[in-house]
């Protein structure tokens, strides 16, 4: 299946609420958008990702954009690379953009 949803909630409590909504929908992929969490950190960018694996087994792709890339990330970029490299084998995909200096 090629759906993508979006997640693009900005705290724990709600992405739950969401994955609910749509875990029995036709979706090939969740894509966690990091970005748009409050207080974003590997720690919790790890809690969300074990929570949502335990409501739905639909792939994920994990997300975590640069202002530049349409992102409302407020991290320095090692922050923001360092909460995706962390999470990255909890995830079936990073995406992370070819720009990023590891």
């Amino acid at each position: 299946m090629g759906v993508c949803a979006s997640i693009t909630d900005n705290n724990l409590d709600d992405i739950i609420k969401t994955v609910e909504k749509i875990k029995d929908k036709s979706i090939g992929y969740i894509e966690l958008r990091l970005d748009l969490v409050e207080n974003i950190n590997p720690q919790l960018a790890g809690q969300i990702i074990d929570k949502v694996k335990e409501i739905t087994e639909i792939p994920i792709i994990l997300t975590n954009r640069t202002e530049a890339e349409g992102g409302n990330n407020r991290l320095s970029e090692s922050q923001r690379v360092e909460i995706l490299i962390e999470n990255a084998k909890k995830v079936e995909i990073t995406d992370i953009e070819l720009s990023t200096d590891l």
